[in-house]
């Protein structure tokens, strides 16, 4: 393994989009010598699952509208095999060789480092897991690009030791961050944290945000929330979620198509993180505003980009 570009003379970007875990699940027999096929398994030793691929994680009166049942129809192909286990241990195998080469390969612009020291690597996902089981998405509703969050939440690692995010020493604990983002959030906290200026309304990461703040130690009781739009294309035809806060509004495809809105659901994701279809508060009167008020912020940001 080796970078084509010259270290010495300027900074690296390496964007690594693996296939791995994606279908069709084919994993290696070795990467680099490293054995993949047949080695990996779930925790309790055993190489597949006994049971069915699971549709939904725990209904939790998912299915008491007829919204509900339509949603959480995501089929019923198997995917714990153990293709799947080798593809994801093939993952994890080739990120460990990235993280290897930048820990063994001196830093010609820093004398005495490696380049692992001023590195900032990030680690995260696209998607939810492909997968609507508790082993894949916990308990959360929905699989990958589902409106749910089971189709849209996953973590992120990011670490920079010269940068004050973590200490790159994968034996301490590092600090935990609950607060919100998207993945295009990315663009102006990177520039942000290697000191490039800009506006992102002057034709830069219009839909960026920089949360440079919370990876360097800002609290996140500091954190002031942006709308999120995620989208959804499964089983319904396209769908619309705004995530503002604790606050999930999901609208229909018309907005899309017709540029109107139809709402499904307003979920409360502090009190409801399951979204919950027996606490889906679209109905309620009380929230009538909020629903409003939400549906203003999704319109205004559908009219600036069409």
């Amino acid at each position: 393994m080796d970078f084509s570009i010259d270290t010495k003379q300027q900074p690296f970007f390496l964007y690594y989009a693996a296939n791995a875990n994606h279908t069709p699940h084919t994993p290696c027999d070795a990467l680099n010598g490293v054995p993949i096929t047949g080695q990996a398994h779930f925790k309790n030793g055993k190489r597949e699952l006994s049971r069915p691929h699971a549709t939904t994680n725990d209904p939790n009166g998912w299915e008491s509208t007829e919204w509900g049942k339509q949603r959480d129809q995501v089929g019923g192909c198997e995917h714990n095999t153990p293709e799947r286990l080798d593809f994801i241990y093939e993952n994890d195998v080739a990120v460990g060789q990235l993280l290897n080469y930048l820990e063994t390969h001196d830093d010609p612009r820093n004398p005495g480092h490696k380049l692992i020291d001023n590195t900032l690597f990030i680690f995260s996902s696209d998607n939810g897991a492909e997968n609507a089981g508790k082993e894949s998405s916990g308990y959360y509703r929905g699989r990958k690009a589902h409106i749910h969050e089971g189709g849209h939440r996953v973590p992120t690692i990011a670490f920079w030791k010269q940068g004050s995010i973590g200490d790159g020493n994968d034996a301490t604990s590092g600090r935990t961050s609950h607060i919100t983002y998207g993945l295009n959030d990315l663009i102006l906290s990177i520039a942000d944290l290697v000191g490039i200026k800009t506006s992102p309304r002057a034709g830069f990461a219009e839909d960026s945000t920089s949360i440079a703040p919370f990876l360097t130690g800002l609290r996140d009781d500091q954190f002031e929330p942006h709308p999120l739009v995620l989208h959804d294309d499964y089983i319904m035809g396209p769908m619309l979620s705004l995530r503002d806060g604790d606050w999930k509004l999901i609208v229909g495809q018309e907005l899309i198509v017709e540029g109107e809105l139809k709402h499904h659901a307003l979920f409360n994701l502090k009190d409801n993180p399951t979204e919950d279809e027996r606490q889906n508060l679209i109905a309620s009167e009380q929230h009538r505003h909020l629903v409003e008020s939400l549906s203003e912020k999704l319109l205004d940001i559908y009219h600036q980009r069409s």
